[in-house]
């Protein structure tokens, strides 16, 4: 079964560098950087109470243009994925999402975590 894409929930507000009143770019990135972990972590809460799936909250990444849209899996039956959206926001192709399989989602997920444990 191809993949489903929900919106996250509403009161997960995403986070906007621009609603930032800081007027040092470096400590206003360093609060965007928190705010952003702040939501993937919410995100990640959300989808383990909420979602279905052992693989509930594990994040997925694709690559788009110059950078990576990510994606965290709700749900494997029915196969959910939900937009993380932190900036950029970049997005797949509905087409690659027409066609993404909860074992590909796996195999990612598989080969992302073991990139992980060699970096650390």
């Amino acid at each position: 079964m191809a993949a489903t894409l929900i919106d996250p929930p509403q009161y997960l507000e995403l986070p906007d560098m621009n609603k930032i009143n800081e007027p040092d770019y470096t400590a206003k990135m360093l609060m965007y950087i928190k705010d952003c972990t702040s939501y993937v972590t919410r995100l990640h809460d959300y989808c383990k109470y909420n979602g279905s799936s052992k693989l509930a909250g594990k994040i997925v990444d694709f690559p788009v243009d110059d950078g990576y849209a990510y994606y965290m899996v709700f749900s494997t039956t029915p196969f959910t994925l939900i937009h993380i959206g932190i900036s950029p926001g970049l997005q797949i192709k509905p087409i690659t999402l027409n066609g993404l399989r909860v074992k590909h989602v796996k195999d990612l997920i598989k080969a992302r975590e073991e990139k992980q444990k060699g970096v650390n």
